[in-house]
């Protein structure tokens, strides 16, 4: 069976606002990058905490534009998975994509307030469509994180 939606774009970023009027969505902060500063006891517990991770308070969001391409109301799924460098999942969940057939397309924005960290490098935030039983990857974002000894 093929989908009934399709996964135009994702952006990973700070903060993200709706304006009432226009209906717009304006994208702040743009992550691309995370610098994290560990204390120096902390830093050399790293290697301990590299097996399970650990994590840092950080808010962000992900915000996503999907189209209908179908007649029919959209009941669909969009996972999302995060990476580390040596591609271990480290998080994942869930979110309802659902587009009634009177509307073309929507913009679903799935906030954290913390990122699960192992080692430096590049970490993956897979975006997977979900639908008749299929889970097919739509997007891939990269996100480089460095871990640095502050002091």
């Amino acid at each position: 069976m093929k989908p009934s939606a399709k996964h135009l774009w994702s952006v990973p970023c700070q903060k993200s606002t709706i304006d009432q009027d226009t209906n717009s969505i304006s994208l702040f902060d743009i992550t691309e990058r995370l610098e994290i500063g560990l204390s120096s006891e902390f830093f050399d517990k790293q290697k301990e905490q590299e097996k399970k991770g650990f994590v840092i308070p950080l808010n962000f969001e992900i915000v996503s534009y999907w189209k209908r391409i179908s007649e029919k109301d959209v009941k669909d799924k969009m996972k999302l998975s995060i990476l580390d460098p040596k591609n271990k999942e480290l998080a994942s969940f869930e979110m309802d994509v659902n587009i009634p057939k009177n509307i073309n397309a929507v913009r679903l924005r799935a906030k954290f307030n913390q990122f699960k960290a192992t080692v430096s490098g590049v970490y993956c935030i897979q975006i997977h469509h979900i639908y008749s039983k299929k889970s097919e990857i739509v997007s891939e974002l990269p996100i480089e994180v460095f871990i640095n000894n502050k002091e």
